[in-house]
């Protein structure tokens, strides 16, 4: 199979020149915002995200805490409705007394 978009990629070579001058700038870059100059509204958000993830998790472990508590009321109901359990009860406290 030849297929002509694999060998052109293949073919396909780039060349990239280095700029020498880059690190310098970046270097320039970072030492005119500082290192302790991150924005007041930044650090709102990030406080605000922190407080939401910590009250979505702590709702979410209230929460299933209650389903768990839910299911074991409703397991509890049905088994106290349940003529089988109901009719095995009664025997065993009938035969229990002499």
């Amino acid at each position: 199979m030849n297929n002509p978009l694999s060998q052109r990629l293949q073919d396909w070579t780039t060349q990239v020149e280095a700029d020498p001058a880059f690190s310098a700038r970046v270097q320039a870059r970072l030492a005119a915002a500082g290192s302790g100059s991150t924005p007041l509204a930044f650090r709102w958000a990030a406080a605000a995200g922190i407080l939401g993830a910590l009250a979505i998790g702590v709702g979410g472990g209230l929460r299933t805490g209650q389903v768990e508590t839910n299911q074991q009321l409703a397991a509890n109901y049905a088994r106290s409705i349940d003529p089988l359990q109901l009719a095995e009860t009664h025997s065993a406290h009938n035969h229990s007394n002499p």
